[in-house]
């Protein structure tokens, strides 16, 4: 279902899990990933995407000299039975040289949401409580410049206690900032413009 394509009106997608993605640019296995990347974000699944000139290559330890971040993100701790926050149109994600790989010269290494991060706090029947923020650079050591702030658009997935029916209100607070909003078709909350940075905020959402 990538654009053109779109997914038909009385298909129902369950959340997927969150997906971890690298690929060589010069690997031409790769193409067509500026339109799987745009499907992610225009969809708000989570997606964390590395990339560099190394192929089509399967071994890490070659693939870290190109892009040092490919192993930063720990998914195993991302439990099944607990709600995860989606990134999308976050303003530090590097250029992606899809389509049009053979311009880029030199091929670079980049990176789509690489260094967002957040902690469960609740979940419950009244509200949801998460906290916000970047890897700092104690946690992660990279040739990659870590931002001290990022704006993201935030989307909350899979949550097991607090459930938004499509077109339902509900309330959300980041710290000291305040507003209201309505899930979209498919029940999902989805707060703009939001402020990541490397000291924790919480998200509280309710109705």
């Amino acid at each position: 279902f990538f654009s053109p394509l779109s997914v038909p009106e009385n298909l129902k997608l369950p959340d997927p899990p969150i997906v971890i993605d690298y690929s060589g640019q010069n690997d031409s296995w790769s193409v067509g990933h500026d339109r799987f990347a745009k499907a992610m974000n225009d969809r708000k699944y989570a997606f964390y995407f590395y990339w560099g000139p190394f192929g089509h290559a399967n071994n890490h330890a070659s693939i870290e000299k190109v892009n040092d971040l490919v192993n930063s993100f720990d998914w195993l701790s991302v439990k099944k039975n607990e709600a995860y926050p989606v990134f999308a149109n976050g303003d530090n994600n590097s250029k992606m040289p899809w389509p049009d790989v053979k311009s880029e010269k030199p091929a670079v290494s980049g990176q789509i949401n690489a260094f967002y991060r957040w902690k469960n706090i609740s979940d419950t029947k009244e509200k949801l409580e998460m906290s916000l923020f970047l890897v700092s650079a104690k946690e992660l050591k990279t040739s990659f410049k870590i931002p001290e702030i990022s704006t993201a658009d935030v989307s909350v997935r899979r949550l097991q206690n607090l459930n938004f029916k499509p077109g339902e209100a509900f309330k959300w607070a980041y710290g000291e900032t305040k507003g209201e909003g309505k899930a979209d078709a498919e029940g999902v909350i989805t707060i703009p413009a939001i402020k990541v940075a490397g000291q924790s905020t919480t998200l509280t959402l309710s109705k």
